[in-house]
């Protein structure tokens, strides 16, 4: 960031010409002009020996914080009567070009002392503030600008349900950065205590690993990056039952009707020479329920009507098979739309579908296929469902992925309802995460609205999580978000969250099988 000066008279020309008034009196009204109309007078880099110029603000840290409030200290600066500090949300307010210029997110305090209270209004979004020293009208910015978190409310309103939807913890918080959640077998928290951390939204949380017949204490604290709140009061819950261990996971597969496009520079390898790297990751990741998306185009090089799913579940063997969402019907109605392709596969030793499961349309033609099953060891019962939302970008495709989620959501609870199950797991490619440019995260939004909870910020650990999901078919695989996403009902504890790539140094290694990466989460039914 270059620094703003004030050329070409300065206080330096007013020293050396301090015999001529004339000249000295110009400089005055011009100083005086700028500081009227805001401009900056000086940055952190101008002569600091001038006469009459306050010296730099030096040693400036956050010296205090409250939930509406924070106080900045520095350094004593030389000829300093006034400091001045000016804080916002948002980043490029405090730049030199625009410190000046009018924003409502912007607040501007000052003292006497070198040591400001700034009284703000309480988010969980980053404050940024950049500090001036003031000598009558010269104004000298400081060359850098630092941030501060507020500090979180302590959340209050912790309960905790125990019951065959599982055991787990709901709060009140405003909007925070996480919640660390800490867990022990005694009141005091000294005897099996344990600490999660979520930046899920929710305000929910189901631990793992919890004893049937055994209490446990739980209390909440909020964070807003690094700066945490106190705990607030305890809960104490005695579980039911034991938890069944589960991995699950979502993959788009990429519709074979695009192969041989070019994608980001890249041409699309054909079916032929993808499969066995889709097939390798799928039987690596060793899950126990799949949903594949895509996967409805015809793959057969001659005879009947192969469908890339069909491919698929015969390149994992005996030990997987594909779950009847299509009813029986072949080729189904899935083979014409990349996002009526949905498909869901199962382990048959872990797991066993209750019944034929289906499909709904939850928007122009978008589908999501649903399929219920019971854990084999435990005897548990889930529903799964995976989609693919719409692609479009901008306020259209934000709109159409809402109303697309709520109708899954509608649909998934009453379905989960009349069959008496209470676990339900989301899957697919949502097209969208917290970020994304151009988007907004309407299908995470309203999943946090319904109190279903994101995997990935649920996920006690983290594996490959600096890569986006949406891989691009680029030979570095990208850094980014993930649009392949996994979201749990309360009760559904996750364990840990990863994605799967062949990489060499960063690099897809040979065919790379699709532009998007398998996305599993480790998750304990109730």
């Amino acid at each position: 960031m270059k620094s703003m000066r004030m050329p070409p008279l300065t206080m330096a020309h007013v020293r050396d010409h301090a015999g001529r008034r004339h000249i000295t009196r110009s400089v005055t009204r011009l100083l005086t002009v700028a500081v009227a109309s805001a401009v900056l007078v000086a940055t952190g880099t101008g002569p600091a020996d001038a006469s009459g110029w306050p010296g730099v603000a030096v040693g400036v840290h956050t010296a205090a914080r409250t939930s509406t409030s924070f106080t900045v200290a520095l350094d004593v600066a030389p000829n300093a009567t006034w400091y001045r500090v000016t804080a916002s949300t948002v980043e490029s307010d405090i730049y030199y070009a625009n410190i000046n210029r009018y924003s409502p997110q912007r607040v501007t305090t000052g003292a006497a002392a070198p040591r400001i209270y700034v009284p703000v209004g309480y988010t969980s979004a980053t404050y940024y503030y950049r500090v001036a020293t003031i000598n009558g009208p010269i104004i000298r910015w400081s060359s850098a600008y630092q941030y501060v978190h507020l500090m979180p409310p302590v959340p209050t309103r912790l309960g905790v349900t125990v019951g065959s939807s599982g055991t787990y913890l709901a709060w009140w918080s405003p909007s925070t950065t996480g919640f660390g959640i800490q867990q022990a077998t005694d009141a005091a928290f000294t005897t099996g205590q344990r600490i999660y951390t979520t930046t899920d939204n929710t305000r929910r949380f189901t631990p793992y690993d919890l004893r049937a017949g055994v209490r446990y204490w739980f209390r909440v604290r909020a964070s807003n990056g690094l700066v945490l709140s106190s705990f607030g009061p305890a809960v104490t819950a005695v579980p039911m039952s034991s938890p069944q261990h589960l991995r699950v996971l979502t993959y788009n597969t990429l519709s074979v009707n695009y192969d041989g496009n070019i994608e980001n520079g890249s041409v699309l390898a054909p079916w032929s020479q993808r499969r066995a790297g889709v097939v390798s990751l799928l039987s690596g990741a060793s899950a126990d329920v799949i949903t594949v998306q895509e996967a409805g185009g015809n793959v057969a090089t001659s005879g009947n009507y192969v469908r890339e799913v069909d491919s698929i579940a015969s390149g994992l063997g005996s030990g997987y098979a594909l779950a009847n969402t299509d009813h029986g019907s072949n080729p189904g109605p899935n083979q014409n739309s990349p996002y009526m392709s949905n498909y869901v596969l199962y382990n048959r030793s872990t797991v066993t579908p209750l019944g034929p499961g289906g499909h709904w349309m939850i928007g122009y033609s978008v589908s999501t296929a649903y399929q219920l099953f019971r854990a084999n060891s435990s005897g548990a019962t889930f529903l799964y469902l995976g989609t693919h939302l719409t692609s479009v970008r901008g306020p259209v495709g934000d709109s159409e992925r809402k109303i697309e989620v709520d109708n899954m959501i509608a649909l998934a609870r009453a379905y989960a309802s009349s069959h008496g199950v209470t676990s339900t797991i989301y899957g697919g490619d949502m097209n969208s995460w917290p970020d994304r440019y151009l988007t907004l995260d309407t299908p995470g939004l309203e999943m946090q609205t319904h109190l279903i909870s994101d995997a990935f910020g649920a996920a006690q650990t983290h594996y490959n999580a600096q890569y986006g999901s949406i891989n691009g078919y680029f030979r570095q695989a990208p850094l980014g978000g993930s649009a392949d996403r996994l979201f749990v009902s309360s009760g559904t504890a996750v364990r840990a969250w990863g994605q799967l790539l062949d990489l060499s140094y960063g690099a897809f290694v040979g065919v790379i099988p699709s532009d998007h990466n398998p996305v599993y989460a480790d998750i304990d039914l109730p």
